[in-house]
């Protein structure tokens, strides 16, 4: 836990009492990253950079800043031991994770199939085909020529489509082949680990 980290805050409190031997910041995270004011007579640098590090003036609440602090334990807690700070205008951290939306499935159209397949399938030839027209272009070919070319990158595109869908036959070698363990007579316990 002794290695240095960094992330982007912003800035929601700052504690600077005087009374007290250590400074402190509160980002948008809900952590305290703390440093002391001096060592051994010493103005610590985290202090001084909080005092003095945005553009010479106080960082404030709402900005935005870098940090690297360290984590460490102490009486069974994590503390947050602020080493740097900086401004930054990189978006901060977010303070909980972003909400991801679950995936919408829709019902294949009449022109896709019973499989839905069909679109997909219809842009993946497209994609392939535009990757044929770049490669001949970057070749050198001119477009004019590489528009008359077009009948033959189809065709090759349908023949590479045609050794893709490609099935062999099964062998009387794939019948030597030892055929899976029924998932009946696998038990947990029998497991050595």
């Amino acid at each position: 836990m002794s290695q240095y980290l960094s992330k982007v805050i912003t800035i929601e409190a700052i504690s600077d009492k005087q009374d007290k031997p250590t400074a402190a910041v509160k980002g948008n995270d809900g952590n305290w990253y703390s440093t002391f004011r001096s060592w051994q007579g010493e103005m610590k640098d985290a202090y001084n950079q909080l005092l003095h590090g945005n553009h010479n003036e106080p960082f404030k609440k709402g900005d935005v800043a870098l940090i690297s602090y360290k984590e460490e334990a102490y009486n069974g807690k994590i503390q947050y031991k602020l080493m740097s700070i900086f401004p930054s205008d990189q978006a901060p951290a977010p303070s909980t994770p972003p909400q991801t939306e679950s995936p919408r499935y829709e019902a294949a159209t009449a022109s896709q199939g019973a499989s839905g397949r069909g679109s997909n399938d219809a842009f993946g030839r497209r994609l392939a085909l535009h990757g044929m027209v770049n490669g001949v272009l970057a070749a050198g070919i001119p477009p004019k020529e590489v528009k008359k070319l077009l009948p033959d990158l189809v065709e090759l595109e349908d023949e590479i489509e045609a050794a893709l869908a490609f099935t062999p036959e099964p062998t009387a070698m794939d019948s030597d082949l030892p055929q899976e363990a029924p998932q009946d007579d696998l038990n947990v316990e029998d497991i050595p680990f």
